[in-house]
C-alpha cells in the first residue's frame, strides 16, 4: 500500500475510536517500504487530541521529526492550537 492508502486506513481506525490500531499502522509503515507524511501524523494527533491525550500528542510531534524528518511548521502548530483549544485544552 502507499501513503494514501494507510493514511485511509488510519483515518478509518480513528473514526471507529480505534486510534492504538492506527498508531500501529503508523509505526509499521517504514517497515513495508511506506514512509508516514504529515496527514499520516497530523490524523493520528487530532484524534488524540479529542481523547485528550495530549502527551501523545506531544510525542508523536517529536517523533514524526526525529525519526521522519517531518518539522513542524506554522500549520501543523495552527491545528495543533486549534484542536487543543476545540477540545479544552488551551492552557497546554
Amino acid at each position: 500500500p502507499d501513503v494514501v492508502t494507510y493514511n485511509c486506513m488510519i483515518r478509518g481506525y480513528c473514526d471507529l475510536h480505534r486510534v492504538e490500531e492506527a498508531i500501529e499502522l503508523l509505526e509499521e509503515m517504514p517497515s513495508k517500504g511506506c514512509l508516514p507524511d504529515k496527514v499520516s501524523y497530523y490524523t493520528v494527533m487530532g484524534f488524540l487530541c479529542k481523547e485528550k491525550r495530549i502527551v501523545e500528542v506531544r510525542n508523536l510531534m517529536k517523533k514524526m521529526a526525529k525519526e521522519h524528518g517531518l518539522v513542524p511548521d506554522q500549520l501543523t502548530y495552527n491545528t495543533l492550537i486549534h484542536m487543543l483549544t476545540k477540545h479544552d485544552h488551551a492552557d497546554e
